[in-house]
This record gives structure tokens, C-alpha cells and sequence, in this order.
């Protein structure tokens, strides 16, 4: 990536974050099968958040070891919601660039995607609505994740990545997670009392 480039993506975060939004850190990802029928269907996000005691972060622990976590709403092309979460602890491992990590449900190590179904609409006294929101929710229960890029930004990093997984959900229903990546999401790099710039 160009010099100059590099220079006016950071001046753009930089104007950005003022209001706590991350840009320019594209969250992709394509879901096929479960109960949705998904056939490739796309997923994205270009914007994220990057706020003190909410945002991403690396956190080294003091015996070894790492966590990941990154929370982002995505939504597809059909207008679908989708809340999509890396929530991961590998206390054998150090972090590394260009290492493949499992992504089971095991040792709290783990990614998850969540859909929301609205259902029926519903009037309360005073006159106001309340729509009913089912959620359906699918733990990683195989798959990898892969840190491709990190570079210093401030205090903190812009990391990137891919990833896939096959979930699954409470009822036994599967989907596969394909061709997931992020790009350049600003990061805090902390450790186990928190983040430097907290």
C-alpha cells in the first residue's frame, strides 16, 4: 500500500474517531445453508465503533497466552440484520501474525453470528408499538481465524484478518461462515488491567 495512501486513511480515522466510529474497516463474510436457506448470501460492514470500555481489542495475559475480541452489526444486500462477535482466549498460545487459530467452542475460544427475525407487531396502551424479535444464534464449532496484518496506529494497532467457521445453533441448525475477513479495524492493544488508552 502507497505511502500517501496510508497517510490519508489515518487522516481520515483520525477525523472519524472523534465521533468514535471506526472507518474505513470493512467487515465481510458469506453465510450458506441453515434455516435462512443462504446461499453466498453477503454480509458487510464498513463502519465499526472504537470507544472507551466498547471497542476491539488484543489483550496479552501475564502467564501467556492472548484474547481477541471484536464485536460488529452487519447487515446483507436484503437488508437482514446480523450481529456478528469474535469472543476468543488462547492461554497456550502467544499472538502471531500469519498463524492459523481454532475457532471451536472450546476453552471459551470462539466466534459467533447472531440473525434477528421480526415478527408480529403488537399496540400497548398509550399507543405504542412492540415488535416481537426472535434470535437465532450460532456458536463456531470448527473453523480458524488468521491475523494477516497489524500496524501501529497511536496507542493502538489496525489489524486484519480471515476467517470461516461452521456454526451452530440451540436447535441443531448449522450455517458455514466462508470467505469472512476484516480489514485495518482499529484495535486496543492491552493487557490484563486493561487498555492504555482507558
Amino acid at each position: 500500500m502507497a505511502l500517501s495512501l496510508l497517510i490519508a486513511v489515518g487522516c481520515e480515522k483520525d477525523f472519524y474517531n472523534i465521533f468514535g466510529v471506526d472507518t474505513d474497516a470493512p467487515i465481510e463474510l458469506e453465510c450458506y445453508g441453515s434455516r435462512f436457506e443462504f446461499d453466498g448470501t453477503k454480509f458487510s460492514s464498513n463502519t465499526g465503533y472504537f470507544k472507551p470500555y466498547n471497542h476491539p481489542e488484543i489483550r496479552i495475559f501475564d502467564d501467556g497466552g492472548f484474547g481477541f475480541d471484536l464485536q460488529r452489526y452487519l447487515v446483507s444486500s436484503v437488508g437482514m440484520d446480523v450481529d456478528f462477535e469474535f469472543d476468543i482466549d488462547y492461554e497456550d498460545s502467544e499472538f502471531e501474525l500469519d498463524r492459523v487459530y481454532t475457532l471451536k467452542d472450546v476453552n471459551s475460544s470462539r466466534a459467533a453470528i447472531t440473525f434477528y427475525e421480526y415478527g408480529a407487531t403488537t399496540p400497548l396502551p398509550g399507543g405504542a408499538l412492540v415488535t416481537d424479535i426472535i434470535t437465532h444464534s450460532y456458536v463456531a464449532v470448527d473453523g480458524w481465524i488468521i491475523f494477516t496484518k497489524q500496524e501501529e496506529y497511536g496507542s493502538d494497532y489496525l489489524l486484519s484478518g480471515e476467517f470461516s467457521f461452521r456454526g451452530v445453533s440451540e436447535s441443531g441448525d448449522e450455517i458455514e461462515v466462508r470467505n469472512g475477513s476484516f480489514a485495518d479495524c482499529r484495535i486496543c492493544w492491552a493487557d490484563e488491567d486493561g487498555c492504555k488508552n482507558d
